[in-house]
């Protein structure tokens, strides 16, 4: 495993491991964490991993405070940082107590199945992620999951949405797609410098929708360290729209959206 972490590394990509907080992982037949919380945290810094996802599949009779706070103080005791990712799909409400023990946590249900896409998903998980902008900051952050740009099911324009929604978020951004097979669109998308600015803003603000008309949100103009604001205006509909970002009696330009 040191060794794969150690080619991942050569390709200057970050080395990932996943685990499980309960007996098993949710594929039901490969041993989680539960009672071996300090030797597997041990093993994973060993490893020279970057980032640990531990789930919370077959945990029945479990704390989930008590048992993320175990596999946070066994990290801590590995003495490598790594990235402690809490992924209970917002049981226990984790947003409310995690920020001491994580760094970020996931707020809902997976994304999507295996290698494909679904668009219609994708939005009710960012509905529930917005809502939650006020636990959102720097060292703790709202993990609505991963990117899904480039992967089946998505068109070119539903691809740049999905990619300014997660930015706007302040979500992590982590690739879902087959790095090996990416078009040109989507490797512009993923690498737009501007969007991954506001993405990785210092301030850590997550952007969330301060208004609605029709079938057009309009996210907050999120404040950035350089004194600067980002503005999304998000039309979900199937026909162009025009929206005065400002408000309904501001002097503001319209902007047509597509």
């Amino acid at each position: 495993m040191r060794g794969l972490g150690d080619s991942i590394h050569r390709k200057g990509l970050k080395y990932a491991l996943y685990t499980d907080a309960g007996v098993r992982t949710c594929s039901g037949d490969m041993p989680g964490t539960k009672d071996h919380e300090y030797v597997d945290m041990q093993a994973f810094a060993e490893w020279r991993a970057d980032y640990v996802k531990i789930d919370w599949c077959n945990t029945q009779g479990q704390d989930i405070v008590k048992t993320y706070k175990e596999l946070h103080d066994a990290q801590h005791a590995a003495a490598r940082p790594i990235v402690h990712s809490l992924c209970s799909w917002g049981d226990g409400e984790p947003w409310k107590w995690a920020a001491s023990l994580g760094h970020l946590w996931r707020t809902a249900s997976d994304i999507c199945g295996p290698g494909s896409a679904d668009w219609t998903l994708a939005m009710k998980l960012t509905a529930i992620n917005e809502k939650l902008y006020p636990w959102a900051g720097p060292g703790h952050w709202n993990d609505p999951d991963m990117l899904i740009v480039g992967m089946p099911g998505l068109s070119e324009a539903q691809n740049r949405t999905f990619f300014s929604l997660w930015c706007m978020m302040a979500a992590p951004l982590m690739a879902g797609n087959d790095l090996r097979g990416m078009t040109p669109a989507t490797i512009q998308i993923l690498t737009n410098q501007e969007a991954i600015a506001v993405n990785q803003d210092p301030l850590g603000i997550q952007g969330h929708i301060i208004r609605s008309v029709g079938n057009v949100d309009v996210w907050a103009a999120k404040p950035l360290f350089d004194g600067s604001r980002a503005l999304l205006l998000f039309n979900h509909g199937t026909r162009a729209s025009i929206i005065h970002p400002g408000g309904m009696n501001k002097p503001t330009p319209e902007i047509q959206l597509a």
